[in-house]
């Protein structure tokens, strides 16, 4: 294989790497398959359009450009395999269903504008067309811009789907241990920086500043194997990151939009926080660090949604807020009665329904104003 520059060098590093971490989530064994055949397809295309580009340069491409184009094509489908990923970890009723082939649309869009003047065309013909040389074809300029627009809309759209993870678990579950949202939200993040330098890269190459794409081109593949090496990270350090939320779960706003859009407290359901009060207050619920709104819901008997538009609407709290607030208040409770004993911070956090040292901290500073060891001392 030639490889004549520090960026193609970099491009082979990562394209292995992809290679090398989907064919281990394909033969791993898990609940997961099809969360892990997705993130490995996502992993495949990138590593074709990384270190593949070297192999398609140097052997494809000269003799098979068709073959060479067709497969550099399939980074219309890279997006798309992300975004379902995504969904298959955010929802836990996700399944892969026939109507998730429209995502590969643009992909055969790319070909069908491409057919009549390049794939139906000479060989001759096909490496002009590759070369560059003016005029640049107008198909794939018209591809180039698709694939832009259609990067660009997956990637608000896989913002937009975080976002909407986020509000569901803050209004359904109180398990801090599965609130993993911010991995996803970088992840996207990242990406999103990734497609902002690339199409950098891409322009200086249509404007013909050879020096400048060289330098944005060793920045991208950078950050390509920072991100690869940051994906195999988190997934073999925590191969649990998230616990799923069921795909007909709606928002407590928009629960209350087709019930009742007044915010004032009805008669029904005043009775119904004096009495989710007296249970959390005697029967201390929160304890259970996996308390979720459908657990509570059964506890008192309510449908869920009653209690959900309660909660997350008519008093302006979230669910993972209402019932740490009630686990906090436990916790100084407890550091109040035991000041000569020698109880641990990790002893209490585990007594009122918090899991790790770090949540509990977050959520102890956040409604009192200081960390567990400063109220201690306070004390």
């Amino acid at each position: 294989m030639d490889i004549k520059t520090f960026p193609e060098l970099l491009g082979v590093l990562t394209g292995f790497l992809s290679f090398f971490f989907a064919f281990f989530l394909l033969t791993l064994k898990t609940k997961r398959q099809t969360s892990n055949f997705l993130i490995a397809m996502f992993l495949i295309i990138f590593a074709i359009d990384t270190g593949g580009n070297v192999l398609l340069n140097n052997y494809v491409y000269p003799k098979h450009p068709g073959l060479g184009l067709l497969l550099g094509s399939l980074i219309f489908l890279e997006l798309p395999f992300l975004y379902l990923y995504i969904q298959s970890i955010v929802y836990n009723d996700f399944r892969l269903r026939m109507v998730h082939l429209l995502h590969g649309v643009t992909f055969l869009m790319a070909i069908f504008i491409l057919l009549p003047n390049f794939y139906l065309a000479s060989l001759a013909e096909k490496l002009t067309v590759l070369k560059g040389e003016d005029p640049v074809l107008f198909e794939l300029k018209l591809v180039y811009i698709i694939l832009h627009l259609q990067v660009l809309s997956y990637l608000v759209a896989s913002f937009v789907l975080v976002a909407r993870y986020r509000k569901l678990y803050l209004e359904n579950y109180s398990d801090t241990k599965w609130f993993n949202h911010r991995w996803l939200f970088q992840l996207v993040l990242f990406l999103s920086i990734d497609f902002f330098v690339s199409t950098l890269k891409n322009t200086s190459l249509f404007l013909n500043r050879s020096e400048l794409y060289e330098n944005i081109a060793v920045a991208t593949n950078l950050m390509a194997l920072a991100l690869i090496c940051w994906i195999v990270f988190k997934a073999l350090r925590y191969p649990e990151l998230f616990k799923g939320v069921n795909s007909r779960t709606r928002l407590a706003k928009q629960l209350a939009e087709k019930n009742d859009a007044n915010n004032q407290l009805t008669e029904k359901e005043s009775n119904l926080l004096k009495a989710l009060k007296h249970f959390m207050e005697q029967n201390e619920p929160y304890t259970n660090p996996s308390l979720s709104m459908s657990d509570l819901a059964k506890h008192l008997q309510v449908p869920p949604k009653e209690l959900s538009i309660l909660i997350n609407h008519k008093i302006h709290k979230h669910f993972f807020d209402f019932v740490n607030e009630y686990r906090i208040e436990k916790a100084k409770s407890i550091f109040k009665e035991n000041l000569d004993e020698k109880l641990t911070v990790l002893e209490v956090l585990y007594e009122v329904g918090f899991n790790s040292k770090s949540s509990f901290n977050t959520a102890f500073k956040k409604h009192t104003g200081l960390t567990p060891t400063q109220f201690r001392h306070q004390l």
